[in-house]
């Protein structure tokens, strides 16, 4: 499995992602606290716009249909 770098955690309004290899169609989803579903987009240019989003802790699953699975929690600031 590859590894992806999201940062920066806390984040304010743009979430960074690197990577070393492509990893085609990357696939970004936010929850929250209570589990609900606050967007599901897909990373474009390395980046992905959390403008709008409330302050607060989320939970995110990041995933391809190749190689990548991977859960975290990040703070919006």
């Amino acid at each position: 499995m590859n590894a992806v770098n999201i940062f920066p955690n806390p984040v304010y309004d743009q979430l960074f992602f690197e990577y070393t290899s492509e990893p085609g169609k990357l696939e970004f989803d936010l929850y929250d606290a209570t589990g609900r579903l606050v967007i599901s987009r897909q990373v474009i240019d390395h980046t992905l716009n959390l403008y709008g989003i409330r302050q607060g802790i989320y939970f995110y699953h990041l995933y391809n249909n190749e190689a990548i699975d991977q859960r975290g929690r990040i703070l919006k600031e």
